[in-house]
């Protein structure tokens, strides 16, 4: 009913109490929308938001949505938290409830792609990218050649130049062995002893792969002196 809404709206314009328009998201215009999502963080609870979303991206079929699963991923990584008044652990547990076993036909794996595409192109690459690369993966192993395509193209873009994604970038790497070898070692031979250092177990499956026949003639010596350099020393004998 067109008074109720006015009444909703009304209310949220005077308060910003995402509870008066969380039932009816899918009734705003984009603008409402846009000021109506990042408060959706803060006060609304996780079932909350989990309710609210899913009302406002599941659409009839053949239906035109206001909003796409990927450009709430991408509004919520890009969010400026003082405009907004947020903090920071409100907007993760928000794309927590997202990335929820719940959720995943709602913001499937398309969708996730989707938006990790446009955070990864971004510069600069939003906060809380990597996060969700790595919720990707556990949420969606099949996206496992994508996401490593994504680390390919952050090392193109000198990602140890990024000292908080950079932590991300390892703690992936980490998460997605051995699938993600291949790319850790197109790292520069410099950048990749400094990053063998903080993940020493990384060593044994690069040595792995490295030694692999197709693998050795297609990494660079300079890599491969830095493997060796940064072998264990062999164990005593008892």
């Amino acid at each position: 009913p067109e008074a109720l809404l006015a009444t909703a709206r009304g209310a949220f314009k005077r308060t910003r109490d995402a509870r008066y328009v969380a039932p009816v998201l899918h009734a705003l215009s984009r603008e409402e929308l846009d000021e109506a999502l990042p408060r959706l963080c803060d006060g609304v609870g996780e079932a909350g938001v989990r309710a609210a979303l899913t009302k406002l991206l599941r659409v009839p079929e053949g239906a035109e949505p206001l909003i796409s699963a990927a450009d709430v991923i991408v509004l919520y990584h890009t969010l400026d938290l003082a405009k907004h008044s947020l903090s920071l652990k409100k907007v993760v547990e928000t794309l927590n409830v997202c990335a929820s076993a719940p959720m995943r036909e709602v913001f499937d794996s398309q969708s996730v792609a989707a938006a990790l595409q446009r955070l990864v192109a971004m510069d600069p690459v939003p906060l809380l990218t990597m996060r969700t690369v790595m919720q990707a993966l556990q949420s969606f192993p099949k996206l496992s050649a994508f996401a490593m395509d994504l680390l390919g193209r952050l090392i193109a873009r000198q990602v140890w130049r990024m000292p908080k994604l950079w932590e991300g970038f390892l703690r992936c790497v980490q998460q997605a062995s051995p699938q993600s070898i291949p790319v850790f070692l197109q790292l520069p031979p410099q950048v990749l002893a400094e990053a063998l250092k903080k993940l020493p177990g990384l060593h044994a499956p690069c040595s792995r792969y490295a030694a692999m026949p197709n693998a050795s003639q297609t990494i660079p010596r300079a890599t491969l002196d830095v493997l060796r350099q940064a072998a264990p020393p062999p164990r005593a004998p008892r």
